[in-house]
């Protein structure tokens, strides 16, 4: 898969999930969170987060009231950024 971008997903004529494909050049999370980071590094950067195991992947969430955050991780690195329904899962 060599396409790079930003997905958006629509459920009830509502926005239910945003997410980058694959690792747009020069994207990063507030902080200077950026691809490429450790586990360690978007843990000390964004705080306490659950981990989810996706098939191929797995992603690194918390909840907010409204919300659920997502840090995908690809062989041990940041790969990818999400926003979700609170609950929702992560896993594409």
């Amino acid at each position: 898969f060599g396409e790079q971008g930003l997905a958006v997903e629509f459920e009830g004529g509502r926005v239910s999930a945003v997410y980058t494909l694959s690792r747009p050049v020069g994207w990063h999370a507030p902080h200077g969170l950026r691809f490429g980071a450790t586990p360690l590094t978007v843990h000390d950067s964004a705080g306490t987060l659950r981990t989810i195991a996706c098939h191929g992947y797995t992603a690194l969430v918390r909840d907010s009231a409204h919300a659920r955050t997502a840090y995908f991780l690809y062989a041990g690195r940041l790969w990818g950024f999400g926003l979700f329904r609170r609950g929702a899962t992560p896993c594409r």
